[in-house]
């Protein structure tokens, strides 16, 4: 990928008391989760959609590139295939939510497409970052320093999950990620640290292509506690466990079979919580592929 020269935050500001205008702890990693979504018109009023979410990952302190979940960008079972998306940050400081439509992301450029998905065929995908300093001044991003590791990915460690579900209609007013907390609830028994694993914590269309982090505070991998040990990023959420289960409801005497309406099948297939994440020691190699040092030039 050809990556846009930028200024990102690469890193947490360190603890310090905090006074009540202040940010909090997870305001770096808040503005490092972007929505990715579309524009559209409706009664004459252009209004954001959001379709996803995005993590932006900075390669280094000066090149960064959108690290996603490939269906949110190209997804033939709902004959998604847009040219552009927009892709919209945490507002600064006294931003309307109502005027911002966020930036426009170029997908296909002389019929080839501008992002890369992994040749295993994994659910993943990378764009170069278009400069958005200029629109969103206060850029940050997730570092390759701030992956987890083998460490990091255990049943029952504490995760924390942003993103923008699509849970609130289409006239989608969010401009920050909602945080879910939730444990990782199921990993590879042989270990491997490339596997997908599955998280409990309420996961929802539009988390897809979302970072999760795991919270380091509480009882380790080994059995020992940790305190105030912050937050490592382990993954993006893939789907929903159930998303593409085929529901059915029963009714009438003799029972007879037949199909949920939509509205409720989507809330059915995201009762149960169970997200599916990519690993990031995979992302990791599949970064360093795409918008390593030789793709920025």
């Amino acid at each position: 990928l050809a990556m846009a020269t930028c200024s990102l935050a690469q890193q947490p500001p360190a603890p310090a008391p905090l006074s009540a205008s202040q940010p909090d702890s997870l305001d770096h990693w808040r503005r490092s989760t972007v929505s990715v979504g579309r524009v559209t018109t409706k009664d004459g009023k252009q209004t954001y959609e959001t379709k996803g979410t995005a993590v932006i990952i900075a390669v280094d302190e000066h090149h960064g590139c959108l690290l996603t979940a490939k269906h949110v960008l190209y997804n033939p079972q709902e004959q998604w295939f847009p040219l552009q998306v927009n892709v919209r940050l945490a507002p600064t400081q006294g931003t309307p939510l109502q005027t911002d439509m966020g930036m426009s992301l170029a997908l296909v450029v002389n019929n080839r497409n501008t992002w890369v998905s992994p040749p295993d065929g994994s659910d993943l995908a990378l764009v170069a970052l278009p400069p958005l300093n200029d629109k969103y001044p206060d850029l940050h991003g997730v570092s390759i320093n701030d992956f987890g590791d083998a460490e990091d990915v255990y049943q029952g460690a504490p995760v924390l999950v942003l993103g923008y579900p699509a849970v609130f209609g289409q006239g989608d007013y969010l401009r920050t990620p909602i945080a879910r907390g939730g444990i990782v609830a199921w990993t590879d028994p042989t270990g491997s640290t490339e596997t997908p694993f599955f998280i409990d914590a309420n996961v929802f269309s539009g988390n897809s292509g979302g970072p999760v982090f795991h919270v380091r505070n509480g009882v380790t991998r080994a059995g020992g506690i940790e305190i105030g040990g912050g937050f490592k990023f382990i993954g993006i959420v893939s789907k929903d466990a159930s998303e593409m289960a085929e529901i059915r409801k029963v009714t009438g005497d003799p029972p007879a079979v037949g199909d949920l309406s939509p509205d409720l099948v989507a809330i059915v297939k995201n009762i149960g919580g169970i997200g599916i994440v990519e690993p990031a020691s995979k992302l990791r190699k599949f970064i360093e592929m795409a918008c390593g040092p030789a793709a920025k030039r």
